[in-house]
């Protein structure tokens, strides 16, 4: 929202996708909590990354996020390789 050229990419290669804004940034002192359960910086609870993270682990996927306030915030989403048996 403070952006002036707003920007998402998605970039998928192989079992890996990347999401990257180029949006306000998550501070530092919330991101290792954005995966938990109720976390939100807004006044509503936060459900949506905590169901995320849930759903993509039943799957044996992981999630994980890299972000600089006021500058970028990347999601890295990794799925497990196929069991061939």
């Amino acid at each position: 929202k403070n952006s002036q050229d707003p920007k998402i990419s998605i970039v998928i290669k192989n079992r890996n996708i990347v999401i990257e804004d180029n949006g306000e940034g998550i501070s530092e002192a919330h991101l290792p909590n954005i995966f938990d359960e109720g976390f939100s910086t807004k006044p509503k609870g936060g459900q949506g990354l905590a169901y995320c993270k849930s759903v993509l682990e039943d799957h044996g996927a992981t999630i994980s996020c890299r972000s600089k306030k006021d500058s970028y915030t990347k999601f890295y989403i990794s799925f497990p390789k196929e069991d061939t048996q």
